[in-house]
């Protein structure tokens, strides 16, 4: 697993402990009270693939969108 994945799945352990305050954030909020607001930015496609395949509903479809955005960049350089 990249250091990046390890990463993810850190903060999310620490978001559903509760570590971020007991209300519902969104997944800028809870990168940002990790203070890794670009966290997504510095996977790899393998990377968001593994989470596409890991996670499903709307997780699924962020991921999606990033992948996709980020194949877009790659092609344009």
């Amino acid at each position: 697993m990249s250091e990046y994945l390890q990463k993810y799945n850190d903060i999310m352990k620490k978001y559903y402990r509760g570590e971020f305050g007991g209300t519902h954030l969104t997944m800028h909020d809870i990168l940002y009270r990790a203070e890794e607001p670009d966290l997504f930015d510095k996977m790899s496609l393998d990377d968001l693939q593994y989470l596409i395949e890991n996670t499903s509903g709307i997780h699924k479809q962020m991921f999606s969108y990033l992948k996709s955005k980020k194949e877009q960049e790659v092609q344009e350089l």
